[in-house]
Order: structure tokens, then sequence, then C-alpha cells
């Protein structure tokens, strides 16, 4: 989601600021020759290529490693299985809820639903980024 329009935007600015804070261990996971250039000291990477919204995320996600980890920030509503730490996840847009048309099919609009119910079961707290995705 590195490259997306406002998710990208979002998660741009976290990793440029995570070196400001070397007390602490961060582990990205992503495509590595996209975010290879925020390795440092406290900055490690997990290689991973998953397609988003994809049931691939959703069951083959490096469980493992993230479940080491003391949190996991996930900057969108798709939630890979399998976590058992604290989940924190970031709802940038919900617009497809409300106007059914900017999804092109129902199965579509109908697993973002899904997937954004589970994000709010399965999250210890939730960043909205917008008073309309709030409500």
């Amino acid at each position: 989601m590195y490259n997306h329009s406002g998710i990208g935007t979002f998660i741009q600015g976290i990793l440029g600021q995570i070196v400001n804070y070397p007390q602490y261990k961060f582990l990205l996971i992503g495509k590595k020759d996209i975010i290879k250039n925020y390795i440092s000291e406290n900055v490690s990477i997990l290689d991973c290529n998953l397609e988003i919204f994809s049931f691939k995320e959703l069951f083959y996600f490096p469980t493992k490693e993230v479940n080491s980890c003391d949190l996991l920030l996930c900057p969108n509503f798709n939630l890979p299985g399998g976590v058992k730490i604290p989940i924190i996840s970031v709802i940038h847009d919900v617009l497809f809820l409300d106007n059914p048309k900017v999804v092109k099919s129902r199965i579509g609009r109908y697993i973002r639903k899904v997937f954004i119910r589970r994000a709010i079961f399965k999250s210890k707290e939730i960043i909205t980024v917008s008073e309309f995705s709030k409500k």
C-alpha cells in the first residue's frame, strides 16, 4: 500500500519518523525493494509480497514473526489472520459504505464491509483520519 494515494502518504509519513525513536525496535513488513531505505539500527524488514485484500494476505501473512512483536499497526482495515498481539488499525476511507457506486461490484462492497467489521472487532484501538470515517 506504500504507493497508494492516501494510505501510502500515511505509511510514508510514519516510516519517515520511526528513526526518531531509537529506543524502540520496528519490524516493517512489505516489499523489501520498496521499503529498504528505512533499514536502520532499530528497523528490520520482513520481505512480504502478498496482494492486498486477498485470501493469501489473510491466511499466509507471516504471523509467526508478527506475534513475536508487542503490537501490530495495520495501516488499513485488511487485518491478517492469526495475529495474537494487540492490533491498532487505521481506517482511512469508508465512502464505499455510504456511496455504493464507489465500488464496481456488489461482492467487492460486501467483502470490504466484512473486512471493516472484522477490523473493528479485532482491533484494540482504531485510528480514523476523518470524522466521516469515525462516525
